[in-house]
């Protein structure tokens, strides 16, 4: 997106009473499930006995390093840094757009889970879409920041549970 298309999404959104809070509540609302749903996978797993806990937590937590590491080496700017406008999601720190931890985050947990329950996976997959296409519209990220973080988080997901 370039400057005139945030700008145009901004006033779109900012046009409705609520707009703003609206965006802002279910970028809360979908991160809040997706953050919610993967601890309480891990007890499932815990109090089951399942072997596939440690893949579980091993996936995520060394994928979710890699990618920070990576994005505080890149450190690309954030669209309102690049341009002049105001996101519609509340954040003011300065860089680290590229790739969307919130995306790649919910992408890797939605794959993990995914290799356990496949419908419990759809719906994370889903929800992490939202999560993406809120995290462009809200201002905060390029589409290019959620397509790596999404395509990233999927890939570290599927290799992990082949290789760990």
């Amino acid at each position: 997106m370039n400057e005139r298309a945030y700008k145009m999404t901004y006033d779109f959104i900012a046009k409705f009473k609520y707009g703003k809070k609206i965006i802002n509540l279910l970028n809360i609302i979908f991160t809040s499930l997706v953050y919610i749903t993967y601890p309480l996978s891990l007890i499932i797993l815990l109090l089951n006995k399942d072997q596939r806990i440690w893949k579980t937590i091993l996936i995520p937590g060394i994928s979710f390093i890699l990618i920070s590491v990576f994005r505080n080496i890149v450190d690309f700017p954030r669209p309102y840094e690049v341009y002049d406008i105001r996101p519609v999601i509340r954040k003011d720190s300065p860089g680290k757009s590229f790739p969307s931890r919130h995306v790649f985050s919910a992408f890797v947990i939605a794959g993990t889970l995914h290799n356990l329950w496949p419908g419990l996976g759809y719906i994370l997959l889903t929800i992490a879409s939202m999560i993406a296409i809120l995290r462009v519209i809200g201002g905060v990220h390029f589409p290019r920041d959620v397509l790596f973080g999404a395509g990233s988080g999927i890939l570290f997901s599927y290799i992990g549970w082949i290789f760990i």
